[in-house]
């Protein structure tokens, strides 16, 4: 789950009561805990500081709750509720703080193969927030973010292969060239490397993901990762159909 907001503004305020997903339209639960590795061992798990993201999909495929949650207790850190229109395109976003209420409400509006991002302030006011735009396979090829003055603040483009596997994403930051991420996928859509390469050439990490079990449908269960290297962290995943 991205919660990458930097702008500052008026905030929507709400119960999460009043935000609701309709738990008859779930299809599967995904949970991913992971861990860091403690003493470059993947043995040694830093159980202290784990991280819980529980995802809801629903019947239609499409992705209605990612939640996160810290620590040992499993401590709520806030997360994402979605709503949908019957094209199965998101029409309104809830961003949840860490006492389960909203913080921040956007919406959706579409244009061929653009949807901007607004969010709603408590006055009803709307501010753009972002533009997505998608290939004819429906592939996000850009994402441009703005500050509350308009300015963009972030402009990042996306690459897929012949799977429609994301690959690359190069970009901006505040009219700056950032590093480049690259991703490499196995025969079966799991991400085995992720390498982050700076505006000079010179790689800056090298991540490499192991997967050590699988259901019987095929999805992993424990990924390994290795950065630079060394081991990084173990994340265990567990699929649940209702």
């Amino acid at each position: 789950m991205n919660l990458f907001l930097f702008f500052i503004s008026v905030p929507f305020i709400c119960c999460s009561s009043e935000v609701k997903t309709d738990e008859k339209s779930i299809k599967k639960i995904i949970t991913v805990t992971e861990y860091l590795v403690l003493n470059k061992n993947f043995d040694t798990l830093d159980t202290l500081h784990q991280q819980k993201e529980i995802k809801k999909i629903d019947i239609n495929n499409n992705l209605v709750e990612d939640l996160d949650y810290w620590g040992p207790t499993s401590t709520f850190a806030g997360g994402l509720i979605y709503k949908y229109n019957k094209e199965n395109k998101i029409v309104d976003e809830y961003l949840l703080d860490i006492h389960n209420e909203v913080s921040s409400k956007y919406e959706y509006k579409y244009s061929n193969n653009i949807a901007t991002k607004f969010e709603v302030l408590k006055n009803n006011t709307k501010i753009k927030r972002k533009l997505y735009y998608y290939d004819t396979n429906n592939n996000l090829v850009r994402e441009t973010t703005y500050y509350d003055d308009g300015n963009v603040m972030s402009d990042f483009y996306f690459k897929y292969d012949s799977t429609n596997q994301q690959v690359e994403r190069t970009g901006t930051l505040d009219s700056k060239n950032i590093e480049s991420i690259y991703k490499s996928y196995d025969g079966f859509s799991n991400l085995i490397e992720q390498k982050s390469i700076d505006t000079s050439g010179t790689t800056l990490s090298v991540e490499k993901f192991i997967y050590d079990k699988f259901d019987r449908n095929g999805n992993w269960e424990i990924r390994k990762s290795m950065l630079q290297g060394v081991p990084h962290s173990v994340a265990f995943q567990k699929i649940e159909n209702k």
